[in-house]
């Protein structure tokens, strides 16, 4: 479980920008989905497990994992069983239409007006198959659009009316990152905390050790006889 989960945090870290992480990780994801659900599934090695993670990294782990790629980065609607999608490869060639022609330009003034067409076609090919439910659409997918878009407003300042389709998604791209973001922070955060308190403990047990045992029965005879031989100085000092 923990290189599982180690690989899928890695793999997840290394593609947040531009997202790609459904793409990337699908074999990380899935693995790790397996080692869990084999885990849970057999009693013998979920429960002892559970019962050394006073912290219940296992489960807030996997919660986490499962979070990011179906609920925030909507994953599955990137793929057909372990393959992406039809629209999915369409918008790909669309994307490496408008990127190739960005590439070759030699300056803003050419990039605006060679590359009209590449990135029109690029925006309503993305407004017919992504545009009626942005909200659900695939990170991957929407993160590459919201970079395209960036390029071509910002970058190149080339002119284009507002479009609140893609004004969501950017939105929605924007907080999956920061929350995943946050999300491994907490866990790596709360694994270092669970590690000081673990060596906490371990010095108070040795602190009540040390201290039972001057409770003993010969700590209190040497405590008695260092007594008597302090008194018996005292005493020869004073003579």
């Amino acid at each position: 479980m923990k290189k599982a989960a180690s690989d899928f945090t890695s793999c997840l870290m290394s593609s947040l920008k531009p997202a790609c992480f459904c793409e990337l990780c699908f074999d990380e994801y899935y693995n790790l989905s397996k080692v869990y659900c084999s885990i849970h599934s057999s009693k013998h090695c979920f429960q002892p497990l559970l019962a050394g993670d006073s912290t219940y990294a296992i489960e807030e782990f996997y919660n986490f994992a499962r979070a990011t790629w179906e609920t925030r980065g909507h994953c599955s609607n990137c793929f057909n069983g372990s393959q992406l999608n039809g629209n999915v490869k369409d918008f790909y060639i669309y994307l490496s239409s408008f990127d190739r022609c960005i590439h070759n330009a030699s300056n803003n003034y050419t990039v605006c007006n060679t590359c009209k067409q590449d990135y029109r076609a690029l925006m309503e090919f993305y407004n017919s198959k992504f545009g009626r439910d942005p909200s659900k659409v695939c990170a991957d997918v929407s993160d590459h659009m919201n970079s395209s878009m960036y390029k071509w407003r910002i970058a190149y300042k080339c002119p284009e009316g507002e479009n609140p389709v893609l004004t969501v998604s950017l939105f929605t791209s924007g907080v999956l990152i920061l929350t995943a973001l946050f999300y491994v922070c907490v866990y790596v955060w709360g694994r270092r905390e669970q590690k000081k308190d673990m060596t906490q403990k371990r010095i108070k047990r040795s602190k009540s050790k040390s201290h039972s045992r001057s409770l003993s029965p010969d700590g209190v005879k040497n405590k008695e006889i260092e007594s008597q031989i302090d008194l018996s100085t005292d005493s020869a000092t004073l003579n």
